[in-house]
């Protein structure tokens, strides 16, 4: 459930709106999570009329093709809220409204007036943000605890609020019906770009998934194992952005700040979770039933 605060500053973000009442807070409180309520704003006339409003605005303004942007190309379940929150303090700056995989149904002139970028966006997309100055951040995580992390995220969704969200609800009840090994084992998520690989697959290229909880797999979909060239193309990608973070080593965290020429914010590495985290042991059995799944990750991370 949604805090108050919480709703206040999405409802802010995404329609302009700073006074709410208190009834409408409280309408909006059962919502899973902030992506949610993000989405379902997304849907409504007030905010297509800002948008539209920005877009008009936005195809008159000066494109300033060397103004600083920075991009947090954030893993689903690798640890990346705290990192956006910080990232987002340090900046300062507003965020751009697409916090899923939906870079493409924008205008060119909408993006080129953003600064800050921070969603589930694969590396294809992220080639549509305008600019000779975009720096990119991401976090990365073990691949068994990412995908275990995952899947109790799934079964805590519940289906009767989820489906007042309007979301696609197939990997939700996928998750609900079968313990971790028969879900993992489940024939219909060999190819599942959320599943299979999933942080290969984001830095490699085009996921064909707007959402990362959609299901099934897009048509077509192969397991990664047999695309010989996906895992060089992560790499490189990888050694082309700005700065690499791993959830497992805090250490790695504070110099994406340096990176981006940004002054971590007072607590930044209390609100990181900085002093308490370490490596995450996994019982063998849950490595085992997600080899396959994790197969390239577990080299990428090598």
């Amino acid at each position: 459930m949604l805090g108050d605060d919480e709703i206040r500053k999405i409802f802010t973000l995404l329609t302009g709106r700073t006074e709410l009442p208190d009834a409408l807070v409280a309408r909006h409180r059962n919502f899973a999570d902030a992506a949610a309520l993000g989405l379902h704003l997304m849907r409504t006339d007030t905010f297509r009329q800002r948008i539209a409003a920005q877009d008009s605005r936005a195809l008159s303004a000066p494109v300033d093709m060397d103004r600083p942007v920075t991009v947090f190309q954030h893993i689903p379940k690798a640890g990346g809220t705290s990192l956006h929150a910080t990232l987002a303090a340090a900046l300062d700056q507003p965020l751009f409204p697409e916090r899923r995989n939906g870079l493409g149904n924008w205008p060119a002139a909408t993006l080129a007036q953003g600064r800050f970028f921070s969603g589930h966006f694969d590396s294809a997309t992220l080639a549509l943000i305008p600019g000779r100055a975009v720096r990119v951040v991401t976090m990365l995580r073990d691949p068994a605890a990412r995908l275990m992390s995952l899947y109790r995220y799934l079964r805590s969704i519940q289906p009767g609020a989820a489906r007042k969200q309007k979301r696609n609800m197939n990997l939700v009840r996928l998750a609900r019906a079968h313990d971790a090994a028969a879900f993992f084992a489940h024939p219909a998520l060999a190819a599942h770009p959320s599943i299979d690989n999933a942080q290969t697959r984001q830095l490699a290229g085009a996921l064909g998934l707007k959402s990362w909880e959609s299901h099934p797999a897009p048509d077509g979909a192969q397991p990664l194992a047999q695309d010989s060239t996906a895992l060089p193309r992560a790499i490189a990608h990888l050694e082309a952005i700005a700065g690499v973070a791993l959830l497992e080593h805090p250490t790695t965290v504070l110099p994406l700040f340096d990176a981006l020429g940004l002054e971590p914010p007072p607590r930044a590495c209390a609100r990181l979770a900085c002093a308490r985290l370490s490596p995450i042991s996994l019982p063998r059995s849950m490595r085992s039933m997600t080899a396959t799944a994790t197969l390239t990750e577990i080299r990428l991370l090598n």
